[in-house]
């Protein structure tokens, strides 16, 4: 397992926060998931052999918000 912590920009509310944590945890792969609004980032456990930033970066432009 290997740990990144993602700085997200868009995030406004909670229900946002929530949406993105639902997203990232549901991927391949991922063991646990932390998204925090304030300071808008993510903290994600994960196999680099299933998914790596490419994955997250993706998953987290579909969500609607942005990868800094």
């Amino acid at each position: 397992m290997e740990k990144i912590t993602l700085k997200i920009d868009g995030m406004i509310c909670q229900t946002c926060e929530q949406n993105l944590n639902g997203v990232l945890r549901a991927m391949a792969g991922v063991e646990r998931v932390v998204v925090t609004l304030n300071p808008g980032q993510a903290e994600i456990d994960y196999d680099p052999e299933i998914v790596d930033l490419q994955d997250f970066r993706e998953a987290v432009e579909t969500a609607g918000f942005e990868v800094v």
